[in-house]
């Protein structure tokens, strides 16, 4: 069992792995499904995601994640 991320760059990471996942591994079944939300503080002016992605655009490295 593992998670998508490592499996899917493995072979950009490592070009001698031994296996290749996209032709030796199988997918089985979806054990769990994690919603994802993006909240931003109101006094922001990004009123749906386009606008957030837009603004990312237009000043790339400016808009960062807030650790929690």
């Amino acid at each position: 069992m593992g998670a998508a991320g490592p499996v899917s760059v493995g072979k950009a990471l490592y070009p001698q792995l031994r296996y290749d996942p996209a032709k030796d591994l199988t997918p089985l079944a979806i054990i769990t499904r994690a919603p994802f939300v993006v909240v931003v503080h109101p006094d922001q002016p990004y009123k749906n995601v386009a606008d957030l992605i837009a603004a990312a655009k237009a000043k790339p490295n400016t808009i960062l994640p807030m650790p929690l």
